[in-house]
């Protein structure tokens, strides 16, 4: 329709008389935007009446093309949803299963500080009494890339600072940490190694000279992983290990992790989602701590 208004247009004739039959919502937008006033006065006396659309008559070939390109287009929208998601799921089985993410510091850094500022002190240590730390000797579990574990010397006056995760790039990243910092903590107030602190016998002393004068442990995010992994039974293992572990007046800082965080956990590790159902235990554990003392 449109060619053959441009043609008419172009040879001076008077315009087209437009038929209601094949004016449809799309012809008459471009029409509108083109047309003089005069045809626009006829196409508003022609829309008066009920107007009856048609489908344009596309050949059968064009259809089926267009037809083929849709649905490959869907697929292929469909396959990147998909591979982004296994991708999402593969690694959260093989390369982060105990939460041990390299990003962690970056998609958190509002409340716990991020470690390119290592003068911003994690938000979760601000929330707490500084006298906890001053002078004391601290096991921070599942330390990541040691932030709180170097927090807690260099800002709450901490004598001494172990950060233990089961990642070993997690233990490397915070000993790179740590040396970058070598002005602000002296060498023998921070260690940094890879341990599981779930193994039977792990918080021995002896097995572990390194643990020695331990009076502050902290468990920053880290209980949900410890949970999934180990049930309910490795928990109160846990519990009662850091009860005959700190010494008396010891502290015992824990961050539960929200319950409903266990589910999208399991749903991302398939492996964690028999645990997951058996789990009877919920956070924040003050029953389960109660009883060990």
């Amino acid at each position: 329709v449109r060619w053959q208004w441009r043609r008419e247009r172009e040879s001076r004739t008077s315009p087209p008389a437009w038929s209601p039959l094949t004016l449809s919502r799309g012809i008459a937008t471009v029409v509108r935007g083109q047309v003089s006033a005069p045809v626009l006065r006829v196409l508003a006396i022609e829309l008066r009446a009920p107007v009856t659309r048609v489908q344009p008559q596309i050949p059968d070939y064009i259809q089926h093309r267009a037809h083929m390109s849709i649905e490959a287009n869907e697929s292929e929208a469909q396959t990147v949803t998909a591979t982004a998601t296994q991708r999402n799921r593969q690694n959260h089985r093989e390369t982060w299963p105990y939460g041990n993410y390299r990003s962690y510091y970056s998609f958190r850094a509002g409340s716990t500080g991020s470690t390119a500022d290592a003068d911003q002190l994690d938000g979760r240590l601000a929330l707490l009494d500084p006298t906890l730390f001053a002078r004391k000797t601290v096991l921070d579990i599942g330390t990541n890339a040691g932030k709180v574990a170097l927090d807690v010397v260099r800002h709450l006056g901490a004598g001494r600072a172990v950060g233990v995760d089961i990642d070993p790039l997690l233990i490397d990243d915070a000993n790179e940490n740590a040396a970058k910092l070598a002005a602000g903590v002296n060498a023998h107030q921070i260690d940094f190694f890879e341990a599981n602190v779930m193994q039977p016998g792990w918080f021995d002393v002896e097995r572990e000279p390194r643990l020695a004068g331990i009076d502050v442990v902290t468990l920053f995010s880290i209980t949900k992983w410890l949970h999934l992994h180990n049930g309910d039974a490795g928990m109160r293992r846990l519990f009662s290990s850091l009860f005959a572990f700190l010494p008396p007046g010891g502290v015992l800082i824990v961050e539960p992790q929200e319950y409903a965080n266990y589910a999208r956990a399991a749903k991302k590790n398939k492996d964690l989602r028999e645990t997951f159902r058996s789990l009877e235990m919920r956070p924040p554990f003050d029953a389960e701590l109660r009883e060990v003392g």
